[in-house]
């Protein structure tokens, strides 16, 4: 949720650790990305990065959009940057927001905290990027070989999951490729 009382509207909002812009290659064109300092449970004021169409459509489009607050969910956030024009991160659908994975997990997932012991999740997707000489079909086996091993001693869990790597399409190193 967007906003308070009869005015409040939705928000797309994506779960992002930090290291998922860098990954991408992708740039703010205001303000910044969030740290790894503020992607932590508990961590002090909650921050955003807004999307540039969002930006444009709700925040008219405003230079001095760093610093703007937005209730999202039960508590207020900070605006701290605004992504690229054209970038929606890795999923086919539009994201209005990113917040910092752990920071705002309790807002998205639940309070009380089950989505950090629970292994019986399943919105959590990992991004990688291969090394010079690994092949998809041995980082294919090593994500297996961790996924199985986590949840080995697991009751309740399928344990014949698996993990699978697919290459990600549409992303240069350094840049969104539209």
């Amino acid at each position: 949720a967007l906003g308070r009382g009869a005015d409040a509207g939705t928000l797309r909002v994506t779960l992002a650790t930090p290291s998922f812009f860098r990954l991408l290659g992708v740039q703010p064109v205001l303000g910044r990305f969030y740290t790894d300092s503020e992607d932590r449970v508990g961590a002090g004021d909650p921050v955003v990065v807004v999307s540039w169409r969002y930006w444009q459509r709700n925040l008219g489009a405003r230079t001095d959009v760093a610093g703007q607050r937005l209730y999202l969910g039960s508590r207020c956030y900070t605006v701290i940057g605004v992504a690229p024009k054209g970038f929606d991160g890795v999923d086919l659908s539009s994201v209005d927001a990113w917040l910092p994975f752990h920071a705002g997990a309790p807002d998205i997932v639940g309070k009380n905290g089950e989505w950090l012991q629970t292994y019986g999740w399943q919105w959590l997707k990992v991004i990688a990027r291969l090394k010079p000489g690994m092949t998809r079909t041995l980082a294919s086996d090593e994500a297996k070989r961790i996924q199985r091993a986590a949840v080995a001693q697991v009751p309740d869990v399928d344990h014949a999951a698996t993990a699978a790597l697919v290459p990600l399409m549409g992303f240069e190193r350094g840049a969104v490729s539209h």
